[in-house]
């Protein structure tokens, strides 16, 4: 369904299911933010994130392929119409009438509540989850999809702290295992 149409919409539908971004952070993201890959499912968001102290933390992350897939093809075709340089600037989360404004996150919500119906969710299970919980609902359904797929189809049910990064949350007490391993070293790209 995403690929299906290349727009901004759906890039930041593909930030928030296939990357575990929240809509307010998705949408604050330059076309700039993106590293790509060599393969054409393979990129990564630059993300850091200012913690207490003043410390800045790089939560520098790859999309699953899928996202990558939606991601490059809007940045294909906007590239028909602008150099690298003024992309660089350019919000990934835009409207279809103006590429260059970035959506707010309250209308990328709303207009992703449409395609989620389409894909079978019912008003039924909006006023289940709704229930269950604070947050808005369509973010809820894409971001702990999101989370499901890092625990069973990534196996990292048991990899808390792999998994703790790759939502961007605090590594605190996952940093000084033995095994701690830096996700953002060259290396590791």
């Amino acid at each position: 369904l995403l690929l299906s149409h290349s727009c901004g919409l759906h890039c930041g539908i593909a930030l928030m299911r296939h990357g575990g971004f929240s809509a307010k952070i998705a949408t604050e993201f330059k076309w700039g933010n993106v590293i790509w890959g060599d393969d054409l499912d393979y990129v990564r968001i630059q993300y850091f994130r200012e913690a207490i102290m003043g410390a800045t933390h790089n939560y520098t992350a790859p999309l699953f392929p899928t996202g990558a897939l939606v991601l490059r093809k809007r940045y294909e075709e906007l590239k028909k119409n602008f150099s690298e340089k003024q992309l660089s600037k350019m919000p990934i989360v835009s409207s279809d009438s103006n590429c260059k404004e970035a959506l707010n996150s309250a209308l990328l919500l709303q207009e992703t509540k449409p395609l989620l119906y389409k894909v079978g969710f019912t008003k039924e299970d909006f006023k289940n989850i709704s229930a269950s919980g604070k947050g808005a609902v369509p973010s809820r359904i894409l971001l702990n999809t999101y989370k499901q797929n890092l625990n069973t189809n990534c196996g990292l049910k048991n990899e808390q702290g792999v998994a703790q990064f790759l939502e961007h949350l605090s590594l605190q007490g996952y940093t000084t295992d033995e095994y701690y391993t830096s996700f953002v070293a060259e290396e590791s790209g």
